[in-house]
């Protein structure tokens, strides 16, 4: 239940992030140029920067995806033959429906108007009917008018190759697969490759359900010692500075990159672990608001950035209401996306999984 809360305070850091880049100063740090200074400074090179990590948010979706779809595997409890028509199921309608969503914000809000967000201005003036097939199928690339779909391929991807990934921890040490996965890591990220940066992410996450029984064991010591609070301070500290690395070791942009993503991702399994087994993130993140949060997280990973948008163009004058305006519209609006998407998505993957797996069951027999 804790994990759930995580993805949901995620899913929040990701619209927080794309609020703020509404804001010209904030999207300027995102942008090349002399490194911020002012408040935009303190937000953007301090621990600060946390609660606008969009991008360190959406990695850690990676490692929790990872971590969630392989623990069944891990204990055999996973059926494949129902796995694929749901998984698949639970992941393109309610892209579809975001899709649908996004043109309709479109029609309602033009995008024709200047703003001062360089951001804002990346964003396509209209959908075409090529940029709605490719975010559609999410098989090559995006169209970028709904830029978190950008994630959803990798998601889909990995998901169609699960099984070789629980092969591979399997036959590999978790710790081989985890270290090799940071180094692929570094390469990719040298090298700009999303296929290289990515895919690891889910490997890591893959790797850390292989050991968690071990993982539990350890976590279990550690409360049970008289300083196992300070040792969950001492993670908490030390997960915050890694998974901020980028901001936080490299406010000269020095092109760290291939340094700073894996160390990213180290301290994004920190914070897992922390969510996981640490007695008071545990208790906090498993109250009713970061369970509802994570209930809404996907929906509201789908369907913000066009609410976002539509504030920053709306109001290009006033960029700080706009952007606290679109957070504030985009919490009941993701509600009725659950509500009226994902939601009956969800009991449809359930009824197809059930159905695939009985006919393949009937055909075997």
């Amino acid at each position: 239940m804790s994990l759930d809360g995580l993805r949901g305070l995620a899913a929040v850091v990701v619209l927080v992030h794309h609020a703020a880049l509404i804001v010209p100063s904030l999207a300027g740090v995102y942008f090349p140029g002399p490194p911020a200074t002012g408040l935009a400074g303190i937000l953007a090179y301090t621990p600060l920067h946390l609660a606008w990590a969009g991008g360190e948010a959406v990695f850690l979706f990676f490692v929790l995806s990872g971590l969630v779809l392989a623990l069944p595997a891990t204990r055999g409890e996973l059926d494949w033959a129902r796995y694929y028509p749901s998984r698949l199921a639970r992941l393109y309608l309610p892209v579809l429906a975001a899709i649908a969503f996004t043109a309709l914000s479109i029609v309602v809000v033009s995008r024709d108007g200047q703003s001062a967000s360089q951001w804002l201005e990346m964003h396509p003036k209209s959908y075409t009917v090529s940029g709605m097939v490719a975010d559609a199928t999410l098989l090559d690339g995006v169209s970028g008018t709904v830029t978190p779909l950008w994630s959803l391929k990798w998601e889909v991807l990995f998901s169609v190759l699960l099984p070789i990934y629980v092969a591979i921890a399997r036959m590999i040490s978790p710790a081989l697969v985890m270290a090799s996965s940071l180094v692929l890591l570094a390469v990719g990220s040298t090298f700009q490759s999303g296929v290289l940066m990515y895919l690891p992410m889910f490997a890591i996450g893959v790797a850390l359900a292989h050991v968690w029984p071990h993982v539990s064991a350890w976590a279990e010591a550690v409360n049970g010692s008289r300083l196992g609070w300070m040792a969950w301070g001492g993670i908490l500290i030390a997960s915050a500075t890694l998974t901020l690395s980028t901001w936080m070791f490299n406010p000269l942009r020095l092109g760290l990159g291939a340094l700073t993503m894996p160390l990213i991702l180290i301290g994004v399994l920190g914070i897992i672990l922390l969510a996981a087994f640490s007695p008071f993130a545990r208790w906090m993140l498993s109250r009713r608001i970061f369970v509802w949060l994570g209930t809404l997280s996907f929906s509201l990973y789908l369907t913000h950035e066009p609410i976002v948008v539509a504030f920053g163009f709306l109001l290009p004058m006033h960029p700080q209401l706009a952007a606290v305006g679109s957070v504030c519209c985009a919490f009941p609006l993701a509600w009725l996306f659950h509500k009226f998407v994902e939601r009956p998505s969800h009991r449809f993957a359930q009824r197809v999984g059930t159905h695939r797996s009985s006919a393949l069951e009937e055909s075997r027999t």
